[in-house]
């Protein structure tokens, strides 16, 4: 058993894999021959070196092509494992991951396999603005005939991926991006885990608490700090809903906070987006020549037809 990060352990099983089935290729942006770093997150590194360019092949920037050529290239006896440089990209292959690759093999009656794997990452991390950070598994999660993968540790990340690439179905495969330079032990080469069973990461009596990737680590901690704690002496405290007005640091993190808006606020936003109506004929339509119909008194005003259009919407507002 060795200790290496999360981003260590994929490269691992990709050489692993690559070396027991010759079918098994790389192909993505920047996989090969980006200064040999591997990609945005080192995963690929080395591996052009060892393997060729055959079978580690950099592609152009059309996410689209990348996926429709590994469909094909499944269907045929290969075994792509193809790099989305980021999981908000997965929205240019929806065509021919989500209607072909998740469909082919029922459309068939099981005659055809597509063993694709659909390497990506989610998360947000490092200021990558909002197209860089969104986390679209359940996305992916709702289409049948696709699996989805979230290895949580670098010793899942290893195993998880290798039992990807070893299934006849096309396989997304969500790593994270807080992740990649987690360190933990990873077992042995003959180590692989089975999809659709969970890992229990510690047992208890009293709760449940089902987490997933960055989650496992914090709701680990969070764990160990109750159990220490003792019964009795452990706190709950009034949960705040997220908001992106403000914010509270909680541990390096910026934790949103929201607050309900109150009555008083549902009123004053309904007097701004709310349509005119007979009521407000007197307060806002203009008569012939301009002039301003009904009363200048609130509480007299005078309901008249109108004789034009409102004049502006910044009139209505008033």
């Amino acid at each position: 058993m060795a200790e290496m990060t999360y981003s260590e352990a994929l490269n691992l099983a990709l050489r692993e894999e690559m070396r027991r089935d010759p079918a098994v290729f790389v192909m993505g942006e920047d996989v090969a021959v980006w200064g040999d770093r591997g990609g945005v997150f080192g995963v690929t590194r080395g591996l052009a070196g060892e393997f060729g360019l055959d079978r580690v092949r950099d592609t152009p920037i059309n996410e689209e092509a990348i996926v429709g050529v590994a469909v094909g290239a499944a269907l045929t006896g290969m075994r792509p494992v193809v790099e989305i440089m980021y999981s908000d990209f997965l929205t240019l292959t929806m065509e021919p991951l989500v209607n072909q690759a998740a469909k082919l093999r029922y459309m068939f009656g099981g005659q055809a396999r597509v063993p694709l794997v659909v390497r990506t990452n989610l998360g947000a991390s490092g200021g990558k603005a909002a197209q860089h950070s969104q986390s679209l598994e359940s996305w992916m999660m709702h289409v049948p005939g696709l699996q989805v993968a979230m290895p949580s540790t670098p010793a899942d990340a290893r195993a998880l991926l290798k039992t990807a690439i070893r299934d006849d179905n096309p396989v997304v495969f969500f790593e994270h991006k807080l992740l990649y330079f987690q360190r933990g032990e990873v077992p042995g080469p003959e180590e692989w885990l089975e999809f659709g069973r969970a890992a229990v990461r510690r047992k208890g009596r009293h709760a449940t608490v089902v987490a997933a990737q960055a989650m496992l680590g914090m709701v680990l901690v969070v764990a160990s700090r109750l159990a220490s704690a003792g019964p009795g002496r452990s706190r709950c405290r009034r949960a705040t809903w997220p908001s992106t007005t403000s914010t509270r640091p909680w541990r390096g993190f910026a934790a949103p906070t929201f607050r309900f808006p109150t009555a008083r606020r549902w009123r004053r936003w309904w007097r701004l987006v709310r349509p005119p109506s007979s009521r407000d004929f007197g307060r806002f339509w203009r008569g012939p020549g301009g002039a301003r119909q009904g009363s200048a008194s609130r509480g007299s005003r005078a309901l008249v037809a109108p004789s034009a259009w409102p004049v502006t919407a910044v009139d209505h507002l008033r």
